[in-house]
């Protein structure tokens, strides 16, 4: 199955100082393909903590410009084959 090329995302077009008022929702985000050793990983869920509002007023620098990065999914492509032999010890 082919992956999308577009996803929904909370972006955040520059930091601060303001508010939580200046993320925008884009329903065209572009979906990063998986490099040499990465996944891409299908988020299923996704929160906005703190350190997101942080980066959004400005009070810390902000590491990338979608907000939420504490989140659950599914890998969909990638290192599939090696990740299924991969065990947590």
């Amino acid at each position: 199955m082919a992956s999308p090329t577009a996803q929904i995302a909370a972006v955040i077009p520059a930091s601060g100082p303001s508010d939580v008022s200046n993320v925008q929702i884009s329903n065209t985000h572009r979906v990063p393909v998986p490099g040499e050793g990465e996944v891409l990983i299908k988020l299923e869920f996704s929160g906005v903590c703190h350190s997101d509002v942080h980066s959004i007023r400005g009070d810390t620098p902000m590491r990338t410009d979608v907000a939420g990065h504490e989140g659950v999914g599914k890998v969909v492509s990638g290192m599939i084959a090696q990740l299924l032999t991969l065990r947590l010890k």
